[in-house]
């Protein structure tokens, strides 16, 4: 509690902003391209089941580190950890769009036109563009930071867990000695 007192908070948050700014502007970029249906995607037709998701809905990759320092804490041998992720490319939605073909013909001459049309829900004067599904962020790299960084079998658990849990091959890990 006397830490608190202490600690003047304005400056606390510029801190951690100074901190923290790039993951910050990365993620907020992510989210408006996610959410805007006109900046990327691909067009694809609707499939059979189209399930809603939000952004919101989805881990961040911060806290999908924090989810690895908690669970690589309880290794055998581990001790302190802190995990960073680079990510090659981050979350993507593809949304739904209606393709619709028409054709005539008048006289020898034919024609065919074709119209594709984003799927939007409408709820309450709202409307949602229709995620036909979202693609995860494409890891390409592991730092972890661990007081049993020094030795070989720790290295080694710690680069098949990060492996298997996010696709990272070995040579993309890179396993350390935390500072005591």
């Amino acid at each position: 509690m006397e830490r608190i007192n202490k600690l003047h908070l304005p400056e606390y948050i510029c801190k951690l902003f100074d901190k923290y700014k790039y993951a910050l502007l990365v993620c907020l970029a992510g989210i408006l391209l996610a959410i805007s249906p006109s900046c990327g995607g691909d067009k694809t037709e609707i499939g059979s089941n189209n399930a809603m998701q939000t952004v919101s809905q989805l881990p961040e990759t911060e806290t999908l580190e924090r989810e690895l320092e908690g669970i690589f804490s309880k290794i055998e041998g581990v001790g302190r950890v802190d995990v960073k992720l680079t990510v090659k490319s981050g979350y993507q939605s593809v949304y739904a769009y209606d393709k619709q073909k028409s054709a005539s013909r008048s006289g020898d001459v034919a024609e065919s036109q074709a119209e594709e049309k984003m799927v939007i829900l409408s709820s309450d004067g709202t409307q949602i563009p229709v995620t036909e599904r979202m693609d995860y962020p494409v890891f390409s790299g592991a730092l972890v930071v661990c007081d049993g960084g020094d030795n070989a079998k720790v290295k080694l658990v710690l680069t098949e867990a990060v492996h298997s849990l996010t696709g990272i091959t070995s040579d993309k890990i890179v396993i350390s000695k935390m500072n005591d």
